[in-house]
């Protein structure tokens, strides 16, 4: 055993898979804040747009069951 804890000893791949959350976040396309379910997996990102500057993060939206892309402000809730 070590000093570490439980969550540490878990490899890295499978630390993600366990990650869900709710992100909210202000959509262009619906032009209000939506509250979405998501969940952190190998493919989610988060960056700067080196043409914009401006701040983004791909997640696994869970109720649709597709990625999905915040740009701007956002908050996530674990």
């Amino acid at each position: 055993l070590t000093g570490y804890p439980i969550y540490y000893r878990i490899p890295y791949n499978e630390r993600i898979q366990m990650k869900t959350f709710y992100i909210s976040y202000y959509s262009n396309k619906d032009g209000k804040m939506i509250t979405r379910r998501g969940k952190e997996d190998d493919k989610t990102k988060l960056g700067m747009n080196k043409r914009t500057q401006v701040p983004y993060f791909i997640y696994f939206d869970i109720d649709k069951n597709n990625y999905r892309c915040a740009t701007g402000n956002w908050k996530v809730r674990y």
